[in-house]
């Protein structure tokens, strides 16, 4: 009876993606669609605030992975071009939401809390600072949701991969299943990128994004799916992303996970599938991803390195010294890049300048909702798009909460790092530098703190942190079996 019970909640995350499918097919079932998503999230979050489980984290994956399909293939088949398929794209962050709420509310009530009080204190105070913003200042209501839900879902992922990841089980478990989504993401993403623009038309890639809030204009692929690369032009794999940049970050954490993961034993096996990931990886051509995995690898053995050399030195002056180098050399790297090349990435480097401007004008911020993408999306707000943080997500916080909110908020994301070095666990040293990194990365894209790219890196470091604890418990009951 368990596994049947249990085999209905895992059911449940594909009813809801079922549920997206039939909700874009007409804007009356879009409404309809959010109030039963709701009440399933509620059903499936209450099952999982008291029996956590992985699969709860897979199904998360899931349903952030196949809901632009859904949504696409469902909108297209009807011929549904109405603005209430935007409602649709927050159906996975509702999820979540309520997911985070219901195990916050079951581990208050618990004598024995899971979580860290420290990161949890931080982010509390991050949401007391958006508060401020928006008192100070606002933009449209969709420009404030859609900060609010990129503000905070990095940390409610984090919770729920602490809360549904309880042993070294639980992590290989979810690192197997999201390597076995991945080479079907890649399969679709290759197909896909051979057909060209018919096959993402007949998945509905032009109401894909009419529910993102940018609507394709002509009868084929835009800039998002072409970039250069030094000097070269070349087209970018979307496959059920609907969104290279995107799925740049989902291939990033694969290829991390495929390289350091505890996933196998089996070198062959974990050899074909870095390689199946690095080639998804680099057909996405995302350079935000492959400097975030480039950065991460060059952290982790240049701390190896530095710990071979300078052995009697502790592990944590080592670690930030590696930190140190790798971002000085990454800066050093992206300014050369800017200067000697610039291409596509010329437009990150000029808002980063002119955002900075304009902050220091108000370095306590303009208000939420007032700035970036968003802002240029949902308030028409183009004018000023790259002054106001445009193409980089942490100057629009910056522009929007001022600068004693980002320190706030940057705090929140370094605090979710592991602390302490767990022996004979060496495929957990990426969650050392992942949050660092992903900070430092956010400078020069805005996606990355959608939930899309950044809830399975969270939900890993969750996980990662999950295990660190279960750690420093064994430890500390060897040593008081130890003095008894």
């Amino acid at each position: 009876m368990g596994k049947i019970k249990l085999a209905k909640y895992d059911f449940a995350f594909v009813l809801i993606i079922l549920i997206i499918l039939i909700g874009s097919t007409h804007p009356l079932f879009t409404y309809i669609a959010l109030g039963i998503c709701a009440v399933i999230a509620l059903i499936i979050g209450i099952h999982y605030a008291f029996r956590p489980r992985a699969k709860c984290c897979m199904g998360i994956i899931y349903l952030l992975v196949f809901q632009n399909a859904a949504i696409g293939i469902g909108a297209h088949i009807a011929g549904n071009t109405s603005e209430s398929l935007k409602l649709m794209t927050q159906i996975p962050f509702l999820t979540i939401g309520i997911l985070w709420m219901l195990i916050l509310l079951v581990n208050q009530n618990r004598k024995k809390r899971t979580m860290d009080k420290s990161s949890r204190i931080i982010f509390l105070i991050l949401l007391m600072a958006i508060g401020i913003a928006y008192l100070s200042g606002h933009g449209a209501l969709s420009s404030i949701l859609m900060n609010i839900r990129n503000l905070t879902v990095f940390y409610m992922t984090f919770e729920i991969g602490f809360h549904c990841m309880k042993s070294e089980k639980d992590f290989i478990q979810i690192q197997s299943s999201f390597l076995r989504l991945s080479f079907f993401i890649l399969i679709v993403g290759i197909a896909l990128l051979i057909i060209g623009y018919p096959g993402y038309e007949a998945i509905g890639i032009k109401e894909v994004y009419i529910a993102k809030g940018a609507p394709f204009s002509g009868e084929g692929l835009d800039g998002r799916f072409y970039t250069t690369l030094i000097t070269r032009t070349f087209t970018r794999m979307g496959s059920l992303y609907y969104e290279p940049v995107n799925l740049g970050y989902f291939y990033a954490v694969g290829f991390l996970v495929a390289w350091f993961g505890n996933w196998t034993a089996n070198v062959r096996k974990r050899i074909i599938f870095i390689i199946l990931n690095g080639l998804g990886l680099l057909l996405t051509f995302g350079k935000g991803a492959y400097l975030l995995s480039g950065t991460v690898i060059l952290c982790v053995y240049g701390m190896r390195f530095l710990k071979h050399m300078f052995s009697t030195v502790p592990m944590k002056v080592l670690r930030r010294t590696a930190i140190i180098i790798m971002i000085a050399a990454v800066g050093v790297f992206c300014i050369y890049y800017y200067q000697k090349i610039g291409a596509a990435s010329r437009p990150h480097f000029i808002a980063i300048m002119l955002t900075w401007q304009n902050v220091l004008r108000k370095p306590l911020g303009y208000g939420l909702g007032t700035g970036g993408n968003m802002a240029a999306i949902f308030d028409s707000n183009t004018d000023a798009w790259l002054a106001s943080g445009g193409e980089t997500a942490l100057m629009s916080f910056m522009y929007q909460l001022g600068i004693q909110g980002v320190l706030i908020f940057g705090l929140c994301l370094i605090s979710l790092s592991l602390k302490k070095n767990i022996k004979h666990q060496k495929h957990l040293d990426i969650f050392y530098y992942i949050p660092i990194v992903l900070l430092g990365i956010s400078l020069m894209q805005d996606n990355t703190f959608t939930p899309q790219c950044i809830t399975s890196f969270m939900l890993f470091q969750g996980g990662a942190k999950r295990l660190e604890r279960n750690s420093k418990e064994e430890a500390s009951q060897s040593c008081v079996k130890g003095e008894k």
